[in-house]
Parts: structure tokens; C-alpha cells; sequence
């Protein structure tokens, strides 16, 4: 899906990746932009299902310079779309999708919003739609140090929503491993 973010795609099976961990990426392929540098390339097209699921697998998303060369200012937040602008997703099942969110503030290293949703990352300014979704989430952190900047959830999508119409969908979200996470705010 990556290859060409502007296709038309239709899930016709389960796809059970078998507790496969994306760290910075997702299952179809995407690149977080964890860079001021790096591009950002949205989903723009359509990826359709008739109830078939994407199952079993794990979004880290980590910000620690020393891991990902993060630069201030940038917002890490993955989901199976990381990105999407004026996209159609509908009928899409994820099932059992975890988020682990990886950071550390140590001195050497540049922090940065962080965060995920399970279907969408972040929707860009459009109008995406959203339809018939149902996904089930648990998030988790990796760290015990509290950190000091932003850290994004969603269960359809973590930053956004205002770009996106969202139609007959359902979600399960699991967030109380994360509680005290950050000094600053944790976005819901």
C-alpha cells in the first residue's frame, strides 16, 4: 500500500500477523517521519473490506535520538495509517493491535510529541472517511521515566479527528497502562 498511497485496495481475507512487531512503520509498509527533514507521504486512496481483519501485531513507536534520530518539534504517531488525506477506509477490522509507546528524556537525547491510534496516525487536513471500522487496541509503555511534552491516543485515529468523518464504527481501547506517562498532557 505504500508503494502507491493513491491506490484502490479490497482486503478479501484475514491477514493474522502473528504478534509481528512496526517499530517506527506499520504492516502496510509506511515510514513514520521521525525527522524535520523526512517527507510525509499520506494515504490518499481507498482500502476497503467486508469485514475481513487485520490481526496480532504491534505499533512501537519510539522517539530516543540515539534509536531513530528524532528532532525537536517533530510529532511521532503511528497507526496502520500514519498519514491519510481526503482517504476512504471502510469495513476494516483490526483486531487485538497493540501500541507500545518507547521514549526516554535522558540528556543526550531530543525529544518529540509522540503517540498512536490504531487506524490513523494523524489525518491530515481533507476530508477522510471513515466507515464501519472496528478496532480493538491496548496501549503500553516501555519506559518508567515520565516525560515532559505531549503523548497522542486514539482509537481511530490520535490527531486529527476535525479531517475525518467517522461513520458506524466501534473501537476498544486499553489505556491504563500508559497512566503517568507524562507531565505535560496525555491527549485521549
Amino acid at each position: 500500500v505504500s508503494l502507491n498511497p493513491s491506490g484502490k485496495y479490497l482486503l478479501v481475507n484475514n491477514i493474522d500477523l502473528k504478534g509481528q512487531n512496526y517499530t517506527n512503520s506499520t504492516p502496510l509498509g509506511f515510514v513514520l517521519k521521525t525527522n524535520v527533514g523526512a517527507e510525509i507521504i499520506p494515504f490518499t486512496g481507498e482500502f476497503i473490506s467486508f469485514g475481513s481483519k487485520i490481526s496480532n501485531f504491534t505499533l512501537t513507536v519510539q522517539n530516543s535520538q540515539k534509536d531513530i534520530n528524532a528532532d525537536a518539534g517533530v510529532i511521532v504517531v503511528s497507526g496502520l495509517f500514519p498519514y491519510v488525506q481526503n482517504a476512504i477506509i471502510s469495513g476494516v477490522i483490526l483486531e487485538n493491535v497493540s501500541a507500545v509507546i518507547s521514549t526516554s528524556a535522558s540528556g543526550s537525547n531530543v525529544v518529540c510529541d509522540i503517540g498512536s491510534g490504531a487506524l490513523i496516525g494523524t489525518a491530515l487536513e481533507g476530508n477522510t472517511i471513515v466507515n464501519n471500522v472496528h478496532v480493538d487496541i491496548t496501549f503500553n509503555k516501555s519506559s518508567t521515566s515520565v516525560i515532559d511534552y505531549p503523548v497522542y491516543i486514539g482509537d481511530i485515529v490520535a490527531i486529527g479527528i476535525v479531517n475525518v468523518s467517522i461513520s458506524s464504527s466501534t473501537s476498544t481501547v486499553e489505556y491504563s497502562n500508559i497512566t503517568g506517562i507524562t507531565n505535560d498532557t496525555l491527549n485521549v
